[in-house]
This record gives C-alpha cells, sequence and structure tokens, in this order.
C-alpha cells in the first residue's frame, strides 16, 4: 500500500488479542438498562410534577417558590442528561447523587410541619431511586451500596430538616425507604454485573465460533491443496529420487536419461507453482465471492486499518453481492468521515441460507435515535445502506454507545433477488 493509502490485512479470527480492540456486542445489555433508567427518571419527575398540580396547597406548605425551583433544577437536569446522551458515571454520577441529597433535604422545607413524619415526601422518595440504580449500573453491587446508604441517611435526616421529633413511630416509617435505597443498590448492581458478565461470555463465544468455524475453513483449503500436492508433485519427486540414485548406481547415464530427469523436475515446478498462486476457486455459475469483495472493498480504505474474516468464500448472486458490498462500502467511508476510529473490522458468515456482514470500529460512537438523527439530516448515509438491504429482503441493526464505538450488521438471504 502506498502512504497514507490505509493498511489492510486478512486476519484469523482465532487471534483474540486483535478482536479485543473491537467493541464487542455485549454493550446492548447495558445500554438497554441506561436508556431504561433515564425513562424511569422521567416517569419519576413526572410523579413530582403530578402530586405538585394535583395536590399543590397540602404537600408544599408555605414554600411553593422553593418547591417549584426544585422541580425546575430536576427537569433541567435530566433534559440535560436526556440530550448529552452521555453514560452517567463519574462526575456526572456525582452530581445526580448531590442533586438527589439536595432533594432530599429540601422535602423537609417545602412540606408543612410534621407531615414528613406521617407519610412519603413529595421531592424525594422516588427520584433518588434513579440515581441509585444509575449507581449499581455503573459500579456494580459496591457502588449501588455506598449511594443507597448516602441517599437513605439524607431520607432520614429529613425528618431533622422538617423539625419533626424522631420518635419510634416516626423511625418505623422513615426506616423502610432508607434500607429500600441500601438494598436496591446493592441488588441492581449484582443483577447489572451479572449481565454484563454474561454479555461478555456471549460477545467471546461468539468470537470463538467465528474463530473455529474459519479455522475448520482454512483448514479445508490447505487439505484440498495437501491432497493435490501428493496426488501429483510428490509422486512424481518420488519417482524422479528413485530413477536419480538407479542412474547414479548404474555409474555412466546417459545425456538423455539425467535430461528426462531434468524435464521432469521441471514440470513438477511449474505445477507447484500453478498450485500455489492459483486463481481463487470459481464459485456456482453467476455467482461470486463475498470474501473476495469484501477485500477488495478493504484495500480501498484510506487513513483507516481494516480487517476482513470470512469463514469460506461465501458464494452470491452478482446483484446480491454489489449490493451488499455497497452498503458495506457506505458504511466504512462513514467510519472514515465521522467516527474517528484507528480500526475497523469486517465479519461476514453464511448459515442456513441467511448471509450476515457485520461492521465494527472501535471509534467514537453515538446514541442511536432515527427520529433525531432524521431531523438533524444525518440519516442519509444510513438510509442508504438500509434501503440497499431492505431491497435485498434483509435487515440492517445499529448498535452504538458514546465511546464505545459502533457495529452495523447486514442479513440478508443468500437466495433473495434484489427488489424494485
Amino acid at each position: 500500500m502506498t502512504a497514507g493509502s490505509g493498511r489492510y490485512r486478512m486476519r484469523n479470527v482465532a487471534d483474540s488479542r486483535s478482536l479485543s480492540a473491537f467493541p464487542p456486542p455485549s454493550g446492548r445489555a447495558v445500554g438497554s438498562i441506561d436508556r431504561a433508567l433515564v425513562v424511569f427518571r422521567w416517569i419519576a419527575l413526572a410523579s413530582i410534577l403530578v402530586n405538585f398540580v394535583l395536590d399543590h396547597n397540602s404537600t408544599v406548605g408555605d414554600n411553593p417558590a422553593l418547591a417549584a425551583t426544585a422541580i425546575l433544577v430536576v427537569c433541567a437536569w435530566n433534559l440535560y442528561l436526556s440530550r448529552s446522551r452521555l453514560p452517567i458515571r463519574g462526575r456526572l454520577l456525582a452530581a445526580d447523587v448531590v442533586l438527589s441529597a439536595a432533594l432530599l433535604l429540601v422535602s423537609g422545607v417545602v412540606m408543612p410541619d410534621n407531615l414528613v413524619g406521617t407519610g412519603p415526601s413529595l421531592l424525594a422518595l422516588t427520584y433518588p431511586f434513579a440515581t441509585v440504580l444509575t449507581a449499581g449500573s455503573a459500579y456494580g453491587p459496591l457502588g449501588g451500596t455506598v449511594v443507597g446508604m448516602a441517599l437513605g441517611v439524607c431520607h432520614l435526616l429529613v425528618r431533622e430538616v422538617n423539625g419533626t421529633d424522631l420518635t419510634a413511630a416516626v423511625l418505623q416509617r422513615a426506616w423502610p425507604p432508607a434500607i429500600g435505597y441500601v438494598l436496591l443498590g446493592l441488588l441492581f448492581g449484582i443483577v447489572s454485573n451479572l449481565l454484563r458478565r454474561s454479555s461478555e461470555e456471549a460477545s467471546h463465544a461468539t468470537a470463538e465460533t467465528i474463530a473455529l468455524r474459519e479455522r475448520e475453513a482454512r483448514l479445508a483449503e490447505r487439505e484440498s491443496m495437501a491432497r493435490e500436492i501428493h496426488d501429483s508433485v510428490l509422486q512424481v519427486l518420488a519417482l524422479i529420487h528413485k530413477r536419480g540414485k538407479q542412474l547414479a548406481e548404474s555409474g555412466s547415464p546417459s545425456s538423455r536419461q539425467v535430461m528426462e530427469l531434468a524435464e521432469m523436475a521441471r514440470e513438477q515446478e511449474a505445477a507447484l507453482r500453478s498450485l500455489i498462486l492459483r486463481e481463487p476457486e470459481k464459485g456456482p455459475q453467476g455467482e461470486a465471492s463475498l470474501r473476495t469483495a469484501l477485500e477488495a472493498a478493504a484495500r480501498k480504505v484510506r487513513d483507516l486499518d481494516v480487517s476482513v474474516s470470512s469463514v469460506g468464500p461465501v458464494w452470491l448472486p452478482g446483484e446480491i453481492l454489489e449490493e451488499l458490498v455497497a452498503a458495506v462500502r457506505e458504511a466504512l467511508a462513514n467510519i472514515v468521515e465521522h467516527a474517528g476510529a484507528s480500526k475497523a473490522a469486517i465479519f461476514a458468515d453464511e448459515q442456513d441460507g441467511l448471509v450476515q456482514v457485520t461492521v465494527r470500529d472501535d471509534g467514537v460512537g453515538f446514541e442511536f435515535d432515527e427520529a433525531r438523527l432524521r431531523a438533524e439530516g444525518k440519516f442519509g448515509v444510513l438510509n442508504s445502506m438500509r434501503g440497499r438491504i431492505e431491497g435485498l429482503g434483509g435487515q440492517m441493526d445499529i448498535e452504538s454507545r458514546p465511546g464505545a464505538g459502533t457495529e452495523i450488521e447486514f442479513r440478508v438471504p443468500a437466495t433473495t433477488q434484489v427488489t424494485q
């Protein structure tokens, strides 16, 4: 390759080190949890708004302005988290903990005197659960437990802020939510860790399966070539060796006999060279190799290290191959232009009449929201790829998270005819 032309290599999937450079599809479960938590936050906020509107006089006491300000702060915070689509980790999670703790303490101020001791607080019973769940998802049972304990303590302190005497009856009503924060953080952290480990194990199992199938395909190719060499070249070389020994033992071989041996050796040299340098095996009439086409597409990519792995040649009719490879080329071009990636990997497989091509990159990733991308005018390339694949009767799936790269999966029937 020329300078700046983007490196290309044919990679054996069995190399687990190269696989680890790409974000596995295991992020799907974790990403789904994060999206569910965002929805939960808005539901908790909606409950605050409903209570504020329907039970305004009896729930905010003499501090409606402070209650309204607290609600607006929660709205603004949730709007920021939803629009930024950033994982709630590190400083964002710390800020979320502070906000939830503040809500708990403010509840003691905005509610009428002594009401906190007889029932749940308006602003703070539900929403802090979202913070606890987020901590458990991000940092496992330990993180969930620590944040749950911190908010549980704040829940108890609400009574002090409100001026409620901490009698036995009051504490009996206050303890269950406080303990609930701790238990929820612990249990959700355990569940999140189990989901994450299960996803990683599934990802590794998939990679190992692909590696095994490709290794079997390579071994089959080697065995086929070995049989041809054994059936032709090696047998003739053994004959040349035997005749050469006989001539040497005769003491006076003629020039004609030596020339015959030399000619036999030359023919076998040509045969062996032909086996090594022969063109790829031809597929069925009217079909071409998907692997060869993907390798050619990868070689043309600039400023990106692209690897191609395929379980066998995967023979496809010309019209299907052309559209599928065109979609892959568009995906690679989009990676070069927008992903900020240094590596991309293409995986091709065929099973039970279904061809699957996956394009992964190690770029910046994004939160996939089709409606938002269309509104921002950024869905053109993705829509073009989808159109090509759906025109083949197939499907396209996109999985991406900020900071975790992007995976685009194309699935088409191997015998589908292109639709108009």
